[in-house]
């Protein structure tokens, strides 16, 4: 173990473990028994000495699915036949990325970008087809989160002076739904967007879903009280005295189940999604306790 290796406590023994510790330790780990050790190194030595015989005379899934024919393990030979080509598979693309790192460092480069080049490979065959813009768009995301909860805070962004509103926790649960689900959508790669109104009146909706165009796909409504029955009533006279429609009304977890069965026709839950991209009312202690934070 050399000068700068991190070094590897025993959780029983507080000692230090050197190398051959810990090849035994992960040994036993691993095989859990000196019987099971044995039994897996005999299983390996069988398997490359078949293969040393049979590689020059037969193709290598039928080899394989002859030798897991000898095991007990898969249910029929479709199974098998699909475990045989998975297992080439993964070591087929193993020995390629090992030669293509070889070529990649031959050539004077490092690991690190021979890595990042694979990152941004994957992210492109994962439909991210510029991983760079992918990384803005995420940092713009995050950006316009933390602006809109400041201007929420700062009575809507009007002047710097910390909104004395009671129901301030409101307006962040509020802002922390849209953020979430914005977020959420930059990182799916969706064109969905949450805004929240800047002016407000009788009935109008907290938060607007729209699409690419701009268009209102849905309206959302978020009413936020304590989880407890105080908080319920509350939340019962809310929406007997308002009228909103098919809007979706976003509520307290605790709450959702009492108020589907008072208001069956209406669409209330804690979560709201749609295609892929979700947002869900948080704690209502955490948005107190910001409210309280922001108002000291």
């Amino acid at each position: 173990m050399t000068q700068n290796s991190p070094v590897i406590i025993d959780n029983e023994t507080g000692n230090i473990l050197n190398d051959e510790e810990l090849a035994n330790q992960a040994a036993s780990d691993v095989f859990e028994t000196e019987e099971n050790s044995q039994k897996t190194g005999n299983l390996i030595s069988t398997f490359v000495d078949s293969y040393t015989r049979h590689k020059n005379t037969l193709p290598l899934d039928i080899w394989l699915e002859q030798e897991f024919s000898n095991y007990d393990v898969w249910g029929n030979e479709t199974k098998r036949h699909e475990t045989a080509l998975a297992v080439i598979k993964t070591i087929q693309e193993n020995n390629a990325a090992k030669a293509d790192l070889y070529a990649h460092l031959d050539k004077g480069k490092s690991k690190e970008s021979w890595l990042a080049k694979k990152i941004e490979q994957g992210a492109n065959a994962a439909g991210v087809v510029e991983i760079g813009k992918y990384a803005t768009g995420i940092d713009k995301a995050l950006a316009e989160a933390t602006d809109e909860m400041r201007d929420m805070i700062l009575n809507n962004g009007q002047d710097f002076v910390v909104s004395s509103a009671r129901q301030l926790h409101g307006f962040i649960a509020e802002a922390d739904l849209a953020n979430q689900f914005n977020i959420n959508a930059t990182t799916t790669g969706s064109t969905l967007k949450a805004e929240v109104p800047s002016v407000s009146t009788l009935n109008s909706p907290d938060i607007l879903i729209k699409d690419a165009a701009g268009n209102v796909i849905e309206s959302i409504q978020a009413n936020f009280t304590k989880p407890n029955e105080t908080g319920l009533k509350a939340l019962i006279k809310n929406i007997e005295t308002h009228d909103y429609g098919d809007s979706t009304i976003i509520v307290n977890k605790e709450h959702v189940e009492a108020l589907r069965e008072k208001f069956p026709n209406l669409k209330i839950a804690s979560k709201y999604e749609h295609d892929g991209v979700s947002m869900t009312m948080d704690d209502y202690e955490k948005h107190k306790a910001a409210q309280q934070k922001a108002q000291l």
